[in-house]
């Protein structure tokens, strides 16, 4: 090389930076590595664990299925991120015992764990809680997996945008426990519990802790991905410290279930890289995907900081043949359509979770998606009503082919 060419190529090295080598978690791919570095953590007894996809028999293969993290000294607590099958490897070189909490958990699943040819299974604990004692040999891998058991029909609900209004929140999750009930009651259990983002207004940590007391009541697992209003702290990764990972993915009883972090109007770009194989799915699976931000701005009036990759995020929508996509950000109730080149795509906008919608009459509650197990008939989808006090509630149809839900 000459000395030109030498220093041409210093200089374009020193002028390389990580994509988050200064952390500010403000922005998507930062996010997207404090996920990834959540979902494997070392205990103090020097056991590793780590989320892995449920079907993995790989244990070093880390997987954004959730968050770990250890408060007390050798217990860990696992939150699952998305409340179907999970799986999670534990590994100790030496040796070690750890007890691990896991939460998050669906009431429908069948959880084991152990070493791969002696599992035992875990009762549950407590509403959506399940615990194990997990005592490894040297060089020994132990598995703690979960596994829905599926009814023939099922159901899930979504809302997004609770922010200054968590009261109004809690008397949504009031009827959600009345829906889950009910349904279960039918043999057409609730499973889930889904929000498109902004749960705070100002990312503050009484704000977070406010929205955790209603999330405690939920009666079914609750998958979240953040809002702009989550992730408001550059120096701090306080959603995904709570939460774990705001992009995942899960199969729930013939859904496949994707949520998309784009609290920062746009996809981080490490995950924009695989969105073919995020919203892969089987061919008997619906696929529903989840985010804050509403992908088509001309309806909408919320417009991604990155129009390019919403357009993007569309196509691999239309190629998958996605069956919804459910937005937040906006506050109120709007259901429509739209083409993607021979494709149309359904969009609802869901921004009822409790945050001030302006003039007129507000419409709080939530999305309720029913659908058959065995990938037969369409996706079955009303709005469940939650007036706010001294409302009546005896309101039309929100909009488009959306009606309310018969009690």
């Amino acid at each position: 090389l000459t000395a030109a060419a030498l220093a041409l190529l210093t200089w374009a090295s020193a002028c390389e930076q990580a994509e988050c080598a200064n952390p500010d978690y403000t922005r998507a791919e930062c996010r997207a590595l404090a996920a990834w570095e959540l979902a494997e953590a070392r205990s103090l007894s020097e056991v590793e664990l780590r989320f892995v996809r449920p079907d993995d028999e790989v244990p070093e293969r880390r997987h954004e299925g959730g968050h770990l993290r250890e408060p007390v000294a050798n217990t860990m607590v696992a939150r699952v991120a998305a409340g179907g099958d999970f799986a999670i490897a534990a590994q100790s070189e030496a040796g070690g015992q750890v007890q691990v909490d896991l939460r998050n958990v669906s009431p429908y699943a069948r959880v084991f764990a152990g070493p791969i040819d002696a599992t035992v299974e875990l009762l549950e604990d407590a509403p959506l809680e399940r615990s194990v004692q997990l005592d490894l040999q040297a060089g020994e891998t132990h598995w703690i997996r979960g596994q829905l058991e599926c009814p023939t029909r099922a159901r899930i609900a979504f809302l997004g945008d609770i922010q200054t209004n968590p009261d109004q929140f809690e008397r949504i999750v009031e009827r959600l426990r009345k829906d889950a009930n009910d349904s279960a009651d039918a043999g057409t259990p609730l499973l889930a519990l889904s929000i498109a983002g902004d749960l705070t207004e100002n990312s503050l940590a009484s704000q977070f802790d406010r929205v955790d007391l209603a999330l405690a009541r939920s009666p079914v697992p609750v998958q979240l991905t953040p809002g702009n209003h989550d992730i408001y702290k550059r120096t701090d990764a306080a959603y995904n410290l709570r939460y774990g990972p705001g992009t995942h993915e899960t199969s729930l009883c013939g859904l496949k279930l994707v949520h998309l972090d784009t609290g920062s109007a746009q996809l981080a770009r490490s995950v924009e890289g695989r969105l073919p194989a995020l919203l892969s799915h089987e061919s008997d699976e619906r696929l529903i995907l989840v985010m804050h931000y509403p992908p088509y701005a001309g309806l909408t009036g919320a417009g991604w900081s990155r129009e390019d990759q919403a357009q993007h995020l569309l196509v691999e929508a239309a190629i998958a043949e996605a069956s919804l996509i459910v937005a937040g950000h906006y506050h109120g109730v709007v259901d429509f359509d739209f083409p993607v080149g021979p494709t149309r795509l359904r969009e609802i906008i869901v921004g009822t979770g409790g945050a001030n919608q302006g003039l007129g009459t507000p419409r709080y509650g939530y999305l309720r998606v029913e659908w058959n197990t065995d990938g037969s008939g369409d996706l079955e989808t009303c709005f469940v009503e939650v007036p706010p006090p001294g409302a009546t509630g005896n309101n039309p149809a929100p909009s488009g082919k959306l009606p309310l839900c018969a009690d």
